[in-house]
């Protein structure tokens, strides 16, 4: 039977929820302990705004409020992990029906469909939304902008534009990560926006900032400075800084041991701040060839590693066939990985310096670059840096079949 309409979203919402059930069940999610120390970061910026009003040096605003949301009827801090887990597949299902959306703007609904089911298919997109971690959410933040952002080249309405905007803002208090790249959207859209800045729509826009401007004043009455978050300044210190200075020392970083990290913690927010700029302003000056060797180490590491989050999960009960599984599919995730880097570098750079017929596939692929180029600054995290663009990529290779499909057609028709 040939589906039409909107049949394709309730087949994939269905196939997508017993996938989920299915490894829910297999990988005996219910019965694991370990709890990456990230997690336990957003679980604690919960507690610090829901008990007390306050904000965290490293989590923000809006990811906090989400997370907590249990507290607000009395439940303890375990009620924080297992409603994370219920967030994490309604963005990882948005995101594959947001996915769908814009590739059968392209393709066949048929075609479209198969692309959203590779998207299934992709280990470590699943595996994080059994953690309480940012990326599903963060992920589905991104396929609906591109979703808002493509309505508004189509039609071009503001309200689509601004709710772009707005979702875009929002997301960089989820993931601080975000900042630089909604600073370069708003540049690259600054005349519709400026132009429509009186539209009601637009207060969305003003809405989003004004919580980004909340975030940063919360920070520095609790902490010190006026920022979104200290985390950039810890990343850079402790991962690329901390491989260029060991380079320099003719030593090896190591996952599990840091050597610039005790003297970190001795520090207050405010301190690791003005150490972590001064450390990269003198590794900039003196330290220069090792820094970037260290960033191409990096970048190297979080593109060939496999999914952490499956990789933390264990056999709990002794199941026979549960390490076979487990090791398929880290196998799985790690080739996944280098295929999507390397790919969507490849198309990324194709449809912003050749192709360049298409503005929404221009913007779609700057995203891909640049948060595949920014994961260079921190390592040792597995598939985490990477995973946040693979839908991203899907889009690419579907536009990329599309188009060479239409020349293929073409090309038969003149034989």
């Amino acid at each position: 039977m040939e589906l039409k309409g909107r049949k394709y979203y309730y087949v994939l919402a269905t196939i997508g929820l017993l996938w989920v059930a299915f490894l829910y069940i297999a990988l005996d999610v219910n019965a694991q302990t370990y709890i990456f120390p990230d997690s336990d970061n957003y679980r604690e910026a919960a507690g610090f705004l829901y008990h007390d009003l306050k904000s965290h040096p490293y989590r923000p605003l809006i990811m906090s409020a989400i997370t907590g949301i249990p507290y607000l009827f009395g439940f303890g801090d375990s009620a924080i992990y297992k409603f994370s887990f219920f967030i994490n597949v309604i963005s990882w299902l948005g995101t594959s029906l947001l996915l769908f959306s814009l590739i059968k703007k392209i393709l066949p609904g048929r075609k479209a469909f198969y692309f959203v089911l590779a998207f299934f298919t992709l280990v470590g997109c699943i595996s994080v939304i059994f953690h309480l971690l940012t990326e599903a959410l963060f992920t589905f933040c991104m396929l609906l902008t591109f979703y808002l952002v493509n309505k508004w080249y189509s039609t071009k309405t503001f309200r689509y534009l601004a709710f772009a905007i707005a979702v875009l803002l929002a997301s960089v208090l989820i993931k601080p990560g975000a900042k630089y790249l909604s600073i370069i959207a708003i540049l690259f859209f600054i005349k519709p926006l400026f132009k429509n800045a009186l539209k009601p729509a637009a207060l969305l826009i003003y809405l989003c900032g004004l919580l980004i401007y909340i975030q940063c004043a919360m920070v520095k009455r609790d902490y010190g400075d006026f920022t979104i978050s200290y985390i950039d300044n810890v990343t850079l210190y402790s991962y690329i800084g901390t491989r260029a200075f060991l380079y320099k020392e003719g030593k090896t970083f190591t996952k599990y041991e840091n050597p610039r990290m005790p003297h970190l913690l001795t520090l207050t927010h405010h301190e690791v701040k003005k150490v972590a700029q001064a450390d990269l302003k003198d590794q900039l000056k003196n330290n220069k060839v090792n820094l970037i060797k260290a960033y191409f180490v990096n970048l190297w590491n979080n593109i060939t590693t496999n999914s952490s989050s499956l990789n933390v999960m264990s056999n709990v009960h002794n199941k026979g066939y549960y390490q076979f599984l487990r090791r398929g599919m880290l196998l799985a995730s790690r080739i996944q990985n280098l295929l999507f880097s390397v790919s969507g570098f490849i198309l990324a750079m194709l449809y912003l310096f050749k192709y360049k017929n298409s503005p929404f596939y221009s913007v779609v692929s700057f995203y891909v670059l640049y948060t595949l180029l920014i994961s260079g600054v921190s390592c040792f995290e597995g598939d985490r840096f990477t995973i946040i663009f693979f839908p991203a990529v899907l889009l690419l290779m579907a536009k990329f079949y599309s188009e060479r499909t239409k020349t293929y057609q073409k090309f038969s028709e003149h034989v």
